[in-house]
């Protein structure tokens, strides 16, 4: 169970330093003016100390502990603010399931199942995808992303098997219309870089996934390693062998 609000508002002004301070301070001072002015010598006690009644240094507390009460209302201001511009744009998360890869027209080619996700915010869509691919040595290639393909993709993986992209599950068609809040949307892209051959070997490489966000322009990326597999999931297509 959570903390009663008052116990948490006293926790928050407990926690600036003004309140510790002034608290601490006021009582110490006070306490020992009443004992000096109690038990000294009339005649020794210096006229300051007389003057000065104890409750002056209580009010010094209290201005302390205001200030400190001003500074919790404060940093319960700023989160308040911090969630509601949190609310008030689209929070894009990228999920990539599987990347494999191949070749496409003599070239090198990737495939991957990813999702996109907006967990709160208003909604939104996703455009401007692109894929890139960071080599070993940090060099990093942009890849071609064939959207918008007219029929479904049928890769020939081996004599008995054949890989379908089915064109309504390209993430870029899928991502185009408004993604509500809380939704979720899922896919395949393919990229083909045409300055790698087919028979590239892309062992300790990185396949960047990013796009942009309508509504704020934000970039979002995700990125994946790239690992020979013999097996994996296609949305909306099931397990496949690629016989690698």
């Amino acid at each position: 169970m959570g903390k009663l609000p008052f116990v948490r508002f006293c926790v928050s002004v407990w926690g600036h330093w003004e309140a510790r301070f002034g608290t601490t301070f006021a009582v110490i001072l006070s306490l020992g003016q009443y004992i000096y002015l109690a038990t000294g010598d009339p005649a020794k006690i210096p006229g300051w100390v007389k003057t000065f009644p104890p409750y002056l240094w209580l009010a010094i507390a209290g201005v302390l502990l205001f200030w400190s009460c001003f500074a919790a209302w404060r940093d319960q201001d700023k989160q308040r603010e911090k969630l509601q511009s949190r609310l008030a744009t689209p929070d894009i998360r990228i999920e990539i399931a599987m990347v494999s890869w191949g070749s496409r027209d003599k070239f090198f080619a990737t495939f991957a199942a990813l999702s996109a996700s907006n967990p709160h915010g208003p909604s939104t869509g996703l455009s401007h995808w692109k894929a890139e691919l960071e080599l070993a040595d940090s060099t990093k290639l942009i890849g071609e992303i064939p959207f918008s393909t007219p029929e479904d993709i049928r890769i020939p993986l081996n004599p008995d098997n054949t890989m379908i992209l089915p064109k309504n599950k390209e993430i870029g068609r899928q991502s185009s219309s408004p993604i509500p809040t809380g939704g979720i949307v899922d896919g395949w892209i393919m990229s083909v870089f045409r300055t790698l051959p087919a028979t590239f070997n892309p062992a300790g490489t990185r396949i960047i996934f990013s796009c942009r966000d309508v509504v704020t322009g934000k970039d979002h990326s995700k990125s994946h390693s790239i690992d020979r597999t013999g097996e994996f999931t296609l949305p909306g297509v099931g397990v496949i062998k690629t016989g690698l």
